[in-house]
């Protein structure tokens, strides 16, 4: 035997004594053993509230030299009057772009960008949301320029016509995704088109924006008692609060703005709405009626039920529309539950045109099958388990702990109310989630949405003698 062969041989025998087994069948996954994971960090924010009234909650995180300051300003989409619809969106990237009056709008740019910060403006239904990103060996530079931004904005008119530009593009443009059409037009049929939960800006509001206007909806909102500061990083509480009362100082106290949200009717008779989209080959398929309200003592059980049908590898919808009949690739839901008017139940798909009608049918039979048996306690358990560790992932950060803890001082609920919500989870019973089934899913007042190319389902839409077709052109 040669001398390479014998080492060979001596090399594989020690593999096998170091390995005893190794040719065993590997452990069923039952048997499997896994550490205890670790639970989710629990940072205490400091809060205080400015000589302006502001309120500041404030996350020290000193691990990297990085700051995020955020405002959230009671102004949203839903307190634009009715007849000006786009005024918000203008007046906001008129803000960004504007500048301010010790800061123009060039001037800003160039300071942001030599520093390495980022400022952006954004309004959302509810609120606006200003964000700054930056080092903090430029906090003592760049905090009054932010302050100075929110008391003593410019709105050039030459970047208020820029900023109707911008929106009208997106007006043009905002039918070019099939996904989008369907979710924007599902909520227009579940609130209703004219509500103010439904409107959209159009050419003719977007174009009668004026600055007086922009002005005025600034000068209303736009005050320390209206405010909401958040900043995490490395920082020390002690100076942003001396930091922040001297920059914001300029911002006037105002009283608060009462957010108003008009009562959500619940839908009546179920509608069906089939948009004609030329050019896509799949039909996009919505189904379902108004939600439920975040406070709700159902809110824990409805969040359990909503993975059972619609959340992960292992829910209802996955397992038999997309597995099992093959439906759809990606599938979809949720039940909704805002704080300050109720959300949107949905469930949907994307299916091959050739499969609306089969589709339409499988996706109601899911939501007809859990009103009426509700859950088995072998769903129940898993949802709840994948629903708590996915909890873990959404906030195991500084910057999501700072998010979440604006979600609630925004809207005076409890500082606790995540930890509340995982007790409630894991207290929830099968019992619980088939109670909530029985009295928020409402099979009868079904609102079905599709999208999709009227050509090619043609001798289909007669599966449905009630569907109303609608055409939908560019810019609409």
């Amino acid at each position: 035997m040669s001398r390479f062969m014998f080492g060979l041989l001596l090399v594989l025998g020690m593999c096998c004594v170091a390995a005893p087994g190794w040719s065993d069948a590997p452990p069923h996954y039952t048997e499997l053993t896994f550490p205890q994971l670790s639970d989710w960090p629990h940072v205490q924010p400091q809060t205080f509230t400015l000589p302006n009234k502001a309120r500041v909650v404030v996350i020290e995180d000193h691990e990297l030299p990085l700051v995020r300051i955020q405002v959230l300003v009671r102004c949203g989409e839903a307190q634009v009057p009715e007849g000006q619809e786009g005024l918000g969106k203008v007046a906001v990237k008129a803000l960004r772009s504007g500048g301010s009056r010790s800061y123009p709008g060039e001037e800003l740019n160039a300071l942001l960008e030599n520093k390495a910060a980022k400022l952006s403006v954004d309004m959302r239904f509810a609120s606006t949301k200003i964000s700054l990103d930056l080092l903090r060996r430029d906090l003592d530079s760049l905090v009054p320029v932010l302050g100075d931004l929110l008391a003593h904005p410019r709105f050039p008119e030459d970047k208020i016509a820029w900023a109707k530009k911008q929106v009208l593009t997106e007006i043009a443009r905002r039918n070019d995704n099939q996904q989008e059409v369907a979710f924007r037009e599902f909520k227009r049929l579940v609130y209703g088109p004219e509500t103010v939960y439904g409107r959209l800006p159009d050419p003719e509001t977007v174009q009668d924006v004026r600055r007086d206007d922009i002005r005025d909806l600034h000068a209303r909102h736009f005050t320390g008692a209206n405010m909401l500061i958040g900043v995490v990083g490395d920082v020390r509480a002690e100076r942003v609060q001396t930091m922040l009362a001297e920059s914001m100082s300029a911002v006037p106290a105002g009283k608060p703005v009462q957010l108003d949200f008009p009562p959500v009717e619940a839908s009546g008779e179920p509608k069906q709405q089939f948009i004609h989209m030329p050019g896509v080959n799949q039909v996009s398929i919505l189904m379902g009626h108004k939600g439920g309200l975040r406070q709700s003592k159902d809110y824990a059980a409805l969040q359990v039920m909503n993975a059972v049908l619609s959340q992960g590898f292992s829910s209802r919808l996955f397992q038999n529309l997309r597995s099992r009949m093959g439906l759809a690739y990606s599938v979809y839901g949720r039940f909704g539950s805002k704080y300050f008017y109720p959300g949107v139940f949905l469930a949907g798909l994307k299916t091959r045109s050739a499969n609306m009608v089969l589709a339409t049918k499988a996706l109601k039979k899911e939501i007809v099958t859990l009103h009426r048996d509700g859950v088995t306690g072998e769903e129940l358990q898993r949802a709840k388990e994948e629903f708590v560790n996915s909890l873990v992932f959404r906030y195991e950060t500084p910057k999501e702990i700072l998010d979440r803890q604006l979600y609630y001082a925004y809207r005076d609920m409890p500082a606790d109310s995540f930890e509340r919500l995982v007790e409630n989870i894991r207290d929830v019973r099968v019992k619980d989630v088939n109670r909530a089934a029985a009295r928020h899913l409402h099979p009868d007042r079904l609102q079905t949405l599709m999208v999709g190319n009227r050509d090619m389902v043609q001798d289909q839409l007669s599966e449905f003698p009630e569907m109303k077709i609608v055409e939908l052109e560019k810019g609409d």
